[in-house]
């Protein structure tokens, strides 16, 4: 007798911390994480800016602390605050 075996079902990962991990391992993966948020490689910003991220990122690598950081920012950059170029 032949069985037929139905295909599993699957669904694609999409959390990208399944570990829910406090921090960042180290200052690279920070960074790509910056440039995933901001939607762009991190060399085409400004000097300043990226003197900004080297600051916050010499303080801490709390990924809450990190990304609040700059989403402050980058925030006040685009809306015409004391960063904007």
């Amino acid at each position: 007798m032949k069985q037929i075996v139905e295909p599993v079902p699957t669904r694609a990962f999409d959390d990208p911390d399944p570990f829910n991990e406090q921090h960042y391992e180290n200052t690279v993966k920070a960074k790509v994480a910056i440039s995933k948020y901001l939607g762009q490689p991190l060399t085409l910003l400004e000097q300043g800016d990226r003197d900004m991220i080297e600051a916050i990122l010499s303080e801490t690598l709390d990924k809450k602390s990190v990304m609040l950081q700059v989403k402050n920012y980058f925030n006040k950059s685009l809306g015409g605050g004391e960063n904007a170029h």
